[in-house]
């Protein structure tokens, strides 16, 4: 399923967020998860997808893998490498955070293939 409007990724349980109201992908994920053992999130997004990570951040079968610029004044400022999910969740989420302006396809296509397995790794 791919959202090309980027989805309304920063409304959290009972919190509006970012000019976000409500979260539209979390039950996305939810309807897929019951005919889907696991479901692989990618937030291309230039802010980080962090309603959808806490939606799922306790679970094994959503893995959320976030590309997005980091600073401490960029909205929402979280995101972190250090955010990796926690109890059964624990490395299902994964950051990319990129601390610099002017991020371009080449720097989300870089990201992509160095967190790809390469098919000799298969």
């Amino acid at each position: 399923v791919i959202n090309w409007a980027g989805g309304m990724h920063h409304a959290k349980h009972g919190e509006c967020s970012g000019f976000c109201y409500i979260n539209d992908i979390v039950p996305a994920i939810v309807e897929l998860l019951k005919a889907h053992d696991r479901v692989l999130y990618i937030d291309l997004d230039v802010h980080h997808g962090d309603g959808v990570e806490e939606a799922f951040v306790t679970t094994d079968r959503v893995f959320t893998l976030s590309i997005h610029k980091f600073a401490d004044t960029f909205f929402p400022g979280t995101g972190s490498y250090g955010d990796i999910g926690i109890n059964e969740g624990r490395y299902c989420t994964m950051n990319l955070p990129i601390h610099f302006d002017n991020i371009s396809d080449f720097h989300y296509v870089s990201c992509l293939l160095y967190t790809s397995p390469s098919p000799r790794d298969s």
